[in-house]
């Protein structure tokens, strides 16, 4: 047998900050579908679904319907990953910084400071914003570190179905943690959820998005095929 050189948990880092952190507030966790027996995670943009056997430890998660089934396979389009990372090398990048917890108020945003009135000459001690990170419970890592990112005003076509440049990114990531080098793309649509199959265990879905109706101005959109 072949030993896994992933964790559930670096695959999860792709799709949310941390465990406990979801965008969508009803789920704070990642959840098995009750639909398909499969352990879902989302950030409501892309989902990755992947076979609960991939977690380590045998730790569980809870049961739950969320509402939506994953639509059958319309096609079988093969893409090279390394197709997918030349094309993103020519989209406009951003500093991702690194942060850490904030030396100051470890992490809980919050401090209490000492404070004097001029007027009754009396001293307290109340609770205010963190003012190192400014209530983030966060701070830049020391030494400053960052990484490139796409840029989610970078869209890229790929056979007329237009998605963001960051998500695709997401997807290579997938791809490179769990070391495939094509993946198959199963159905395929310009407006609902696209499935993409990393391998046995791993599948991504994600939305599609129309350049014209986003906040930000279109910098480029790029074909891959």
């Amino acid at each position: 047998m072949t030993k896994r050189k992933y964790t559930f948990e670096q695959l999860l880092s792709q799709f949310l900050k941390d465990e406990h952190y979801y965008a969508n507030p009803h789920r704070s966790h990642p959840f098995i579908y009750s639909g398909d027996n499969k352990l879902w995670t989302t950030d409501n943009f892309g989902v990755l679904i992947a076979n609960p056997t991939i977690v380590r430890y045998g730790k569980k998660y809870p049961v739950q319907d969320c509402g939506f089934n994953l639509p059958g396979d319309n096609d079988d389009i093969v893409i090279s990953v390394n197709d997918l990372q030349e094309t993103l090398k020519k989209v406009a990048t951003l500093k991702k910084y690194e942060y850490m917890t904030c030396p100051e108020c470890k992490g809980s945003k919050r401090v209490y400071a000492l404070y004097t009135s001029s007027r009754s000459f009396g001293t307290w001690h109340i609770e205010t914003d963190c003012p190192v990170c400014n209530g983030k419970g966060v701070v830049k890592a020391k030494p400053v570190k960052f990484s490139l990112v796409p840029d989610e005003r970078c869209y890229i076509n790929i056979k007329d179905v237009v998605f963001k440049a960051p998500y695709i990114q997401r997807i290579v990531n997938v791809c490179n943690l769990a070391g495939v080098k094509e993946i198959h793309w199963v159905h395929v649509h310009k407006e609902n959820a696209n499935i993409f199959n990393i391998n046995k265990d791993i599948k991504v879905a994600q939305m599609p998005c129309d350049p014209s109706k986003s906040e930000h101005p279109e910098r480029n959109t790029i074909a891959l095929f």
